[in-house]
């Protein structure tokens, strides 16, 4: 749910809990559809011993609740999939595709299976060797977390292993510094362009989910959205789900990327100011990944890429899998770049080569091959065949027509992280935005809860600290037009604790403006964009999001 507010949905939230459109939702050719998994996350509730333990049990309970969704509203039901999604939403989409794709192949009829296009992962938790590591030259300290970290991952690679915990605290540990008053500050694990109180050093950012916590605890809200068979009020986070999943010795997801790269393409994306999922992690995790008969980019480079006139990153693409570079974006790339990442998704999903009123961008050197291949993922679950441009010009029309047919429709998953999962609905015959909102809810206190943020991988409980330990010293998020933001110190954010697995889901990439007093604001490339202000009419409902939460219920 956070997700729809902070980085896809078509809104931002002002501190006085109204909201404004915003430019660069993905909902501008999809509806969207927002599911609090797994259990106990969010609105989605359930008996403490139906908690999810392994990356098996939440995926079977996803595709539970994805049958019976598809049972309740059937005019989805042959909607093509994308999975999308940041954080450990590496983990878990490719746990969930592989299962959809595993299920497809067993059932034989066509009516039973779920049609998975493509999957993208932001700043994923794929591979803990390739991303979590420290290289040789490190001090002593760190040394000796690796050589512990090595040692036991070499005896039984898993997601979960306390014994690599050091290696992230050694970093931003060497980042602290105490002023002349005493006090201590770090960098941000999640955008090292920030600073932060010490110890928390990014764990309750973003901070605008204090407001969006708030607004999702009205009576209002909840009431609009049917989500009044969850008593407790809505909670991003549970230490309860999270501290299940510490014995899931479950392998990471990278060694499953390989077969799911032979069936549909997959693009990972990663903003290069994160700390903790960091795109020199990812780069060592393809250069390391064999698939489709090759290890790492062999035959391909980066390329230059630009959207709106600007330069927001590199792009490449080979062998099914493409691997994009957001400049100046942190751990949450929608909620810095709105226009880049609606680009991306664009691109990915082949919308760049039928519409000419998109965003306008570029990639230098753009071959058309993978990512716009309209094969890609067929129910046979036959490997994706390169195209080039002509080849889908001559085939546009059928390409296309399928979109503009009230029949047929694409379903793009977006993953968040560990708890947020937004379903994209993707129909080329709707092409507009659902501005309606749902009236959000009276705020219910619960000392328990803590951020997606706090625990980002299950198998990495970086930061756990007492209560009193966690400083309330809170930033609220800027973004221009091109997506780069600004700090505040604002108001503290409340109720946070020593929860584990804290995620969110991705969002929409769009400006927040801080509408405080500027005093204490650290700016980072800050420019006042024309996106804000717009108050959206609370006596409107969003349908979609209404059937997600009622179907959440029924999950």
């Amino acid at each position: 749910m956070d997700g729809l507010f902070l980085e896809i949905g078509p809104w931002r939230m002002n501190k006085d809990q109204t909201l404004r459109m915003i430019n660069g939702s993905w909902d501008e050719y999809a509806n969207l559809l927002f599911v609090d998994q797994p259990i106990g996350t969010g609105f989605s509730f359930g008996e403490s011993n139906s908690y999810p333990t392994t990356l098996t049990e939440s995926t079977e309970q996803f595709l539970t609740f994805l049958d019976k969704f598809f049972e309740i509203f059937p005019e989805y039901a042959k909607d093509e999939i994308y999975i999308a999604g940041e954080s450990f939403a590496g983990t878990y989409i490719p746990y969930i595709s592989s299962a959809i794709l595993k299920r497809n192949n067993e059932r034989k009829t066509v009516e039973y299976q779920k049609v998975i296009r493509r999957i993208a992962i932001g700043n994923g938790w794929i591979d803990p060797i390739a991303q979590g590591l420290l290289t040789g030259d490190s001090k002593t300290r760190a040394n000796k977390a690796l050589k512990e970290c090595m040692s036991h991952l070499k005896d039984d690679l898993r997601i979960n292993d306390e014994s690599c915990e050091e290696i992230l605290n050694v970093v931003l540990d060497a980042s602290v510094k105490t002023d002349e008053s005493g006090n201590k500050t770090c960098v941000n694990q999640y955008d090292i362009r920030l600073t932060d109180s010490y110890p928390d050093c990014g764990m309750k950012w973003p901070y605008d989910l204090e407001t969006i916590t708030e607004y999702l605890r009205r009576t209002d809200v909840i009431g609009a959205i049917h989500a009044d068979a969850q008593k407790i009020g809505w909670k991003e986070c549970s230490g309860q789900v999270g501290t299940g999943f510490d014995k899931d010795i479950s392998p990471p997801s990278v060694k499953l990327l390989p077969e799911i790269l032979s069936k549909i393409p997959v693009l990972l994306f990663s903003g290069d100011q994160d700390l903790i999922c960091n795109t020199n992690g990812t780069q060592d995790l393809i250069a390391g990944l064999e698939w489709n008969n090759g290890k790492g980019f062999q035959n391909s480079n980066p390329e230059k890429w630009y959207v709106n006139g600007s330069l927001t990153g590199t792009w490449q693409t080979e062998r099914n899998l493409s691997f994009v570079i957001f400049h100046n974006a942190s751990h949450m790339v929608p909620y810095d770049a709105a226009l880049g990442t609606m680009d991306m998704i664009d691109r990915f999903m082949g919308l760049k080569i039928k519409f000419d009123n998109l965003i306008p961008s570029r990639v230098e050197n753009e071959k058309v091959e993978d990512v716009t291949n309209s094969t890609a993922g067929s129910l046979n679950n036959e490997p994706s065949s390169k195209v080039n441009a002509s080849e889908v010009n001559d085939e546009s029309d059928e390409m296309w027509d399928r979109y503009y047919n009230a029949g047929t429709a694409s379903l793009v998953i977006v993953i968040m992280a560990v708890i947020g999962l937004v379903v994209f609905l993707f129909r080329g015959k709707l092409f507009r935005r659902m501005r309606s909102v749902n009236q959000a809810m009276k705020a219910v206190v619960d000392s328990n809860e803590n951020t997606e943020m706090q625990e980002l991988v299950i198998e990495t409980p970086l930061f756990g600290l007492d209560d009193d330990e966690v400083s309330t010293t809170s930033l609220t998020p800027y973004n221009d037009e091109q997506g780069n933001h600004e700090t505040a110190t604002n108001t503290p954010y409340k109720d946070v604790s020593d929860d584990d697995q804290g995620n969110h889901g991705i969002a929409t990439n769009t400006p927040y403006k801080d509408e405080s007093d500027d005093d204490d604001k650290t700016k980072y490339n800050g420019d006042d964009d024309d996106n804000s202000g717009h108050e959206i009419d609370h006596e409107r409902n969003n349908t979609r999001l209404q059937a997600a939460v009622d179907t959440d219920e029924e999950h």
